[in-house]
């Protein structure tokens, strides 16, 4: 009987509106914290497929989760983490990930490749992809782009493969891009990248 009694109280303590702990919302640092165990600490990711996501834009955090929910961005797990969360939560782990510094990579690349690469940039992508990939600027896109220079090699290559293989839609302007690429151009561009040109 006192048992039953406990777990009567128990229940009725947890089902109080009064308990501030449960009424609250989880702050975006808390919402965030589920990153951490692909994404890194903050964001800075340690392994070489998942990208880099801290210091990378609120508004390209927030787009990127939504095409992740609504099948429009090709994943393994992150369709269905993404639907974990209510949409109000992507601009606020997109915050709070925005205010993180971006750590690039560390990693070997292919100096010939990233000289390759350079002369494609800059004459495909350094319009959108400014200062060499630091910086997103084109103000007519319907998206936010994301910080490439000192991401990962190899989540590069497989983004860029994602859009030859168009098993990823194109964000505006870009298909024109990669229409122009010849062979082996993708590959140079992500070794340019990967390099913290």
């Amino acid at each position: 009987m006192k048992t039953r009694s406990r777990c009567l109280l128990l229940a009725a303590a947890l089902l109080s509106p009064g308990l501030p702990a449960l009424a609250e919302r989880p702050s975006p640092a808390m919402l965030s914290e589920s990153c951490g165990a692909c994404h890194g600490t903050r964001g800075a990711s340690a392994g070489p497929a998942t990208p880099i996501i801290g210091g990378q834009s609120a508004g390209y955090i927030a787009a990127s989760l939504n095409a992740f929910r609504d099948g429009r961005r090709p994943s393994s797990v992150m369709g269905r983490l993404a639907k974990g969360f209510a949409r109000d939560d992507y601009v606020l782990m997109g915050n709070f990930l925005a205010a993180q510094p971006f750590v690039a990579a560390r990693q070997a690349t292919d100096p010939a490749l990233a000289a390759r690469g350079r002369n494609v940039h800059e004459v495909l992508c350094e319009r959108c992809h400014a200062d060499r990939g630091r910086r997103f600027e084109d103000r007519e896109a319907k998206a936010p782009g994301p910080i490439l220079s000192g991401q990962w090699l190899q989540y590069l290559l497989i983004t860029f493969n994602e859009f030859i293989a168009k098993e990823r839609p194109f964000p505006a302007g870009m298909d024109e891009a990669f229409r122009q690429l010849k062979r082996g151009d993708a590959e140079a561009l992500a070794h340019y990248y990967a390099s913290r040109p």
